[in-house]
């Protein structure tokens, strides 16, 4: 199974980031079995929060089952209580795989492949047995403190999960660490995808 972790940075406007995750899963359509954005890719806490039941996601779910690529990401859904971070995972048959709220640890299957979406000390205790753990991240931070500090301190607590790590932030900076070293990155600063095989 192929993953790609994008690094691609998002604009104020919803809609069009919603074009970008279109446009990623035509592009990547025969490169990538899952495509994974980081936190808030969508909107933030200072754009509109979205409907939990909103049209733009109808349109990624038609795009994921027309090119048969999984999609995950972020954004921020208006809730009863205000205002709540989300984690979207749909399928390639277009299908929601799963939805993780804010705080919370969620976990789904495809290709044959057991993965947790979730932040790695939690998933470690929660679900010892998945291959990997997808940990979409939005943390600001300026491309030097990112490449010569806090990817360091990510793979630190990575290496709690004594597992596959997949590690997407959505302003920049992307990890694939395994047994708690880094396998493979794209350093933030640099737009793109990471691929990696599980």
């Amino acid at each position: 199974m192929r993953i790609a972790l994008a690094c691609l940075k998002p604009t104020e406007n919803t809609a069009q980031n919603v074009r970008l995750l279109l446009h990623s899963l035509d592009a990547l359509e025969d490169s990538a079995d899952l495509i994974v954005f980081g936190k808030r890719f969508l909107n933030d806490e200072h754009s509109a929060p979205l409907e939990a039941e909103n049209p733009l996601f109808e349109a990624v779910c038609e795009a994921a089952r027309r090119y048969h690529t999984g999609i995950s990401f972020g954004f921020c859904e208006r809730t009863s209580n205000g205002v709540s971070d989300v984690q979207l995972v749909i399928g390639p048959d277009g299908k929601i795989l799963c939805k993780m709220k804010q705080d919370e640890t969620a976990a789904f299957s495809l290709g044959g492949k057991s993965f947790v979406l979730s932040e790695c000390e939690e998933a470690a205790t929660t679900y010892p047995a998945a291959d990997a753990v997808l940990w979409p991240l939005s943390r600001t931070c300026n491309p030097t403190a990112w490449n010569s500090v806090t990817k360091f301190d990510y793979m630190r607590r990575a290496s709690q999960s004594a597992r596959q790590v997949l590690l997407v932030n959505t302003p920049g900076g992307a990890l694939h660490t395994q047994d708690g070293r880094i396998r493979l990155e794209l350093p933030c600063g640099e737009q793109g995808y990471l691929f990696a095989n599980l």
